[in-house]
This record gives structure tokens, sequence and C-alpha cells, in this order.
């Protein structure tokens, strides 16, 4: 990939992907069994461009395939919601608003928290299986240590009008 356009346009690229697209979406649909088999699609796809090939997997329950992400993304969302739901259920129950957004907002943080770092999560479990998806000191590592493997860092203009780190 040379360009952002380049990432968005090449699954178009795959003369079937239409109705490869359409049939693993109606597929998704389907509660629990749709969704690990859309993550198999999904490490499938990986699989493929990794391999320098610009076509789609076919579609199809690709369960084996996904349920190690499924369920190490399933455990992160759980454990991440926990602290905001159960803070913020304690000021319901006892009406207290203030608990409530605090509950929320602690919610809303560890949620954005969880984006950042999954990526991560996905690469590890690609690579190492249900293990290197728990393996947290790794995955803390890969977006907060070197900046050219995707972190985004903060620049600023010098007077001069070169950007620098901050």
């Amino acid at each position: 990939m040379t360009s952002v356009g380049d990432s968005f346009a090449w699954p178009f690229q795959d003369p079937g992907w239409f109705g490869k697209m359409v049939v693993q979406g109606l597929i998704f649909i389907i509660p629990i069994v749709g969704w690990i088999a859309m993550v198999g699609w999904f490490m499938m796809t990986i699989d493929n461009y990794r391999a320098g090939r610009r076509e789609l997997p076919p579609a199809g329950f690709h369960l084996e395939r996904g349920v190690g992400l499924f369920v190490v993304l399933l455990v992160y969302a759980i454990v991440f919601s926990l602290p905001g739901g159960l803070i913020s259920g304690i000021g319901s129950r006892n009406e207290g608003a203030g608990l409530v957004a605090l509950g929320q907002l602690i919610g809303f943080l560890l949620s954005l928290l969880l984006a950042f770092l999954s990526p991560a999560i996905i690469l590890h479990t690609y690579r190492a299986g249900i293990a290197g998806g728990f393996d947290v000191n790794s995955i803390w590592q890969r977006p907060s240590g070197n900046p050219a493997e995707g972190r985004v860092v903060p620049r600023r203009i010098s007077p001069s009008g070169a950007a620098r780190d901050l």
C-alpha cells in the first residue's frame, strides 16, 4: 500500500467482492456465531494481505480461525467495562448523579483506551494465539513504544518551520 486510498480500495479489487461481503454480512447478523465467523473472515483477510494476494477470502463460517480473537476481545471488553458500569450502578442505586457521571466518564475513557490498544491486541493474538492476546506487557509496548511502529507522535512547528516531536 502506498497511500491511505489504496488501503480503502484494496478489498474492492477482488472481482467477487460484492457477493463475498454480502454473504459474510448476512452471516454476521447471527448472534455470537456470526460474530465469531466475521472475526475469522477478518483474520483470513489479514492472511491474504500478508501473503500478497489481492483477494478477499471466501465467505463462510470461519469459526476455528475467529474464536481465539473473539474470546480475547470479549474478555477485554468485559474487563474494561466493569469499573465504569459498577460505579454508575452504585450511583444509580443511591441516586447519586455525580457517581453516575463519574462512572460514565470512566467507562468512556476506558473504551478509548481499548480502541487505542485494539490493533496491538489483534496483532498479538494473530501471531501468538489466545496467550499472545493476553500478554498485556507486550501489548502495551507496541502502541506506546517506537513511533515508527504506529504511534501518533504529537508535533509542533517551530518558528523556523521545522516540525519537531514533543
